[in-house]
């Protein structure tokens, strides 16, 4: 068993007494004593970018790779003693230490530390959490060692809608490519790119087994749309249906102006009526005037009275065709 080479200046230091020139050990023994660096967690290494002390780290733990755990050799206690031998502790540091890595786009560091856990699965929240910046690289390198069997990923259903979150349309098109097969959640994917404005991703997933999820009382996908003033949105989701009550007041509270008169005027000027209108109207000029946005409750009011003085003189006049007949 090698322990990591001495530090320089113990090497120098040594070096210069011959009556250890044939006790090598001594020198390696000083040496880690006084080098502290080597019980710096692994992944806490990682974010110094330094390979060679990740080298020195690992290498240092090899004394207690093959120890009795009953009866330790060495009976001091240090983390060094489970990166090699606690599978619990292996999977904390490979999680951690990949998740820094990928944030320093460290493509040599992730490999090596593949290469030295290698059985230990690489769990959800390293994609997850690493998203943002995550290179396509990093993800062949993961789905490689996958199929090769050395390490199981963990390919998250969520890391679609995750990824259209972080705007990594790439990861998306390599997810779609190379894991056809996985179950991930194009519903939940589907609901983020409405949100983001991205009707191009949205039609996408539509395509590719993306399905609108049942609504919730009281909320739909265009409140949202409504709230950010995306008219663009918004008649994307009325032409395939998915607009219902509500929107008025989410436009109306943001102060859309132009929103709520797309949403009223076709209604008002052919003399139809909405279900629920009126009380919408209503909740609409409150959220309008709480918010500040006057000149949009005025708008819904002056616009909400002419529709009641037409529908009052149209049922005037049905009523006068009634009695005439």
């Amino acid at each position: 068993m090698t322990g990591p080479a001495p530090l320089l200046a113990m090497r120098l230091l040594f070096r210069s007494k011959a009556e250890f020139s044939s006790l090598p050990h001594v020198a390696d023994a000083v040496s880690l004593f006084l080098d502290s660096s080597v019980d710096l967690p692994l992944h806490k290494a990682c974010k110094t970018g330094s390979q060679t002390l990740l080298n020195r780290i690992w290498s240092s733990s090899e004394i207690f790779a093959f120890e009795n755990k009953d009866i330790p050799e060495n009976p001091s206690w240090t983390l060094r003693r489970y990166i090699r031998t606690d599978r619990f502790y292996r999977r904390f540091q490979l999680r951690f230490s990949l998740i820094e890595s990928i944030r320093l786009k460290n493509v040599e560091m992730v490999r090596w530390l593949l290469d030295k856990f290698q059985g230990v699965d690489i769990d959800r929240d390293v994609l997850l959490q690493t998203m943002a910046t995550i290179s396509i690289e990093v993800l062949q390198i993961f789905y490689d060692y996958d199929r090769a069997g050395h390490q199981q990923v963990e390919w998250d259903e969520g890391l679609m809608a995750e990824a259209i979150f972080k705007g990594r349309q790439d990861v998306i098109w390599w997810l779609h490519q190379n894991l056809p097969n996985q179950n991930f959640d194009r519903s939940e994917a589907l609901m983020l790119a409405v949100r983001k404005g991205d009707i191009v991703m949205a039609e996408w997933l539509i395509d590719n087994g993306g399905q609108w999820g049942p609504p919730f009382p009281g909320y739909n996908i265009g409140h949202d749309t409504a709230a950010q003033g995306r008219l663009d949105i918004l008649k994307w989701l009325s032409e395939g249906g998915r607009l219902d009550d509500g929107a008025v007041d989410k436009a109306a509270e943001n102060g859309h102006l132009h929103l709520v008169r797309w949403l009223m005027d076709p209604v008002l000027d052919s003399f139809e009526t909405l279900d629920n209108l009126s009380g919408e109207a209503v909740f609409a000029i409150h959220a309008a005037a709480a918010n500040g946005h006057v000149q949009v409750a005025k708008y819904v009011r002056d616009r909400t009275k002419a529709l009641s003085s037409k529908e009052q003189r149209s049922s005037a006049m049905e009523g006068q065709l009634k009695r005439l007949s």
